[in-house]
């Protein structure tokens, strides 16, 4: 942990704007063994980081963005927004970009269409 935080610092500290992406999800183990037991969030909290959650736009979205929310809150870990990917803007989709914002309180920020490299920011 001490080698990801300095290097985190060192780049951070190099560079006017610094991402740090998650892997798997935040229940993601780091390293997870006799010698320690590191998940995503233990590193989230280390680097005073927030969270962005990105999400799939299709079925199943709403309830993993909602339980994804409600285990980030109760570890104490600032949510900015979500992202949907693979967004199409169909019926469904649209339905759940509202339900997520409706159940979860947290502010949908953008959606990016199948295959885009660019999002679009939602208002």
């Amino acid at each position: 942990m001490e080698k990801v935080i300095s290097d985190y610092h060192a780049v951070r500290d190099s560079h006017g704007f610094t991402v740090v992406e998650g892997s798997g999800g935040i229940v993601c183990p780091i390293r997870y063994d006799d010698k320690a037991k590191i998940l995503l969030p233990n590193v989230v909290k280390a680097l005073g980081l927030s969270v962005i959650i990105v999400a799939d736009a299709g079925l199943g979205t709403i309830h993993n963005v909602v339980t994804t929310v409600a285990y980030i809150r109760s570890l104490e870990i600032e949510i900015e927004g979500i992202i949907l990917n693979n967004y199409t803007g169909d019926l469904m989709q649209k339905d759940n970009y509202y339900m997520i914002e409706e159940l979860s309180k947290i502010h949908v920020l953008a959606v990016a269409a199948p295959d885009s490299r660019d999002l679009t920011v939602c208002p």
